[in-house]
């Protein structure tokens, strides 16, 4: 019993050894332990987990985009600037037209 009692403490002696010299190493400077592969890994993995979540709340805001731009009303300025540019052309080209009685 004393035998296998003193081979027990000579193993933890021997990993307190080790695990004192794997300390006494200098540590990696900060930069160099920065793995861009985990995080590109991490953020693929989002996106996989909530795939659906993400393509509901896509279209969600493509219907409601749609369902704004169905009801958006054209702005007048263009068709104003529209006929002001055929009126002028019209009358470098000499041509008269009969204005509409109201």
């Amino acid at each position: 019993m004393d035998d296998l009692r003193t081979r027990q403490e000579a193993a933890m002696a021997a990993v307190d050894n080790m695990m004192s010299a794997k300390t006494a190493k200098t540590e990696p400077a900060a930069v160099s332990t920065f793995n861009v592969g985990d995080y590109i890994k991490r953020v693929v993995s989002f996106l996989a987990r909530n795939f659906f979540t993400m393509k509901f709340l896509a279209l969600s805001i493509a219907f409601l985009i749609n369902f704004m731009l169905l009801f958006y009303k054209v702005c007048v300025f263009i068709m104003t600037s529209l006929v002001i540019n055929v009126h002028a052309m019209d009358t470098s080209l000499g041509i008269r037209r009969r204005r509409r009685l109201p």
